[in-house]
């Protein structure tokens, strides 16, 4: 098995994390493939794991060998999944939007060509990104995880109807809102959005629709999400209350 990475490491990023070689980075890489265990969660076609118990970043692993729809989305022919450089790029763009709301920050991405025996080159995509102090309201709702003491769900989705509203204003549309996506921090209840894996540049317009090989696939609108997402929240807080 031969291997080569390519890493680029994102501008903003802390000191220290800048000063953690390529090799390093790569190490951190090959352990969580040669043992992936402790596991943080997964999308459509993406897992994300930390390296220990203690971490603060996490690694959103993309592998192309999977199947067909991952090969696609990391060569850039799928519209509905986006590669790892590019769900930077929008977390990047995001960080600064809402100062009540915010989105992981990347760290760097990896790009790792592995040419496995009997098979052609399959890639490995990697996002390392900032851990985010926070449980999901899925995690919450499926009481795999605790409410916050501190959340507050009047002031919690106003923030989130603020933000996106500021994010369509910069063309960015997230279009996968749904209580996976959505955390609450573990200290102040304060909101997080992830998970920009279908995420978008558009025009209102546009957003929300995609087509490929002829056949057309409508997206979830953002607002229409978000009071899906309080909605349960809401049924929740009446069951907890009883």
């Amino acid at each position: 098995m031969t291997e080569s990475f390519t890493v680029k490491k994102n501008e903003q990023i802390p000191e220290d994390v800048h000063r953690i070689t390529d090799e390093k980075i790569i190490a951190y890489i090959d352990e969580i493939l040669r043992e992936p265990k402790f596991f943080v969660g997964k999308g459509n076609i993406a897992e994300v794991y930390k390296l220990d118990s203690n971490t603060s970043i996490c690694f959103k692993l993309i592998d192309e060998g999977k199947n067909g729809t991952i090969a696609l989305a990391l060569r850039g022919e799928n519209p509905y999944f986006n590669s790892i450089s590019v769900e930077a790029n929008f977390l990047t763009d995001l960080q600064n939007v809402d100062s009540k709301v915010r989105v992981p920050r990347p760290l760097y991405t990896v790009e790792r060509e592995v040419e496995r025996s009997g098979q052609e080159t399959a890639i490995v995509s990697v996002l390392a990104m900032e851990l985010l102090p926070a449980v999901s309201i899925r995690d919450v709702l499926d009481e795999m995880a605790e409410l916050p003491d501190k959340f507050d769900r009047s002031s919690f989705f106003l923030s989130l109807h603020k933000f996106f509203e500021k994010m369509h204003e910069k063309g960015i549309y997230h279009r996968d809102v749904h209580a996976g996506n959505i955390m609450i921090g573990t200290k102040g209840g304060e909101p997080y959005v992830i998970d920009f894996g279908t995420a978008v540049y558009s025009n209102a317009e546009d957003a929300y629709q995609g087509s490929r090989r002829g056949a057309t696939t409508r997206f979830r609108n953002d607002f229409n999400g978000l009071e899906i997402v309080e909605r349960e929240v809401s049924q929740f807080l009446t069951k907890l209350n009883k």
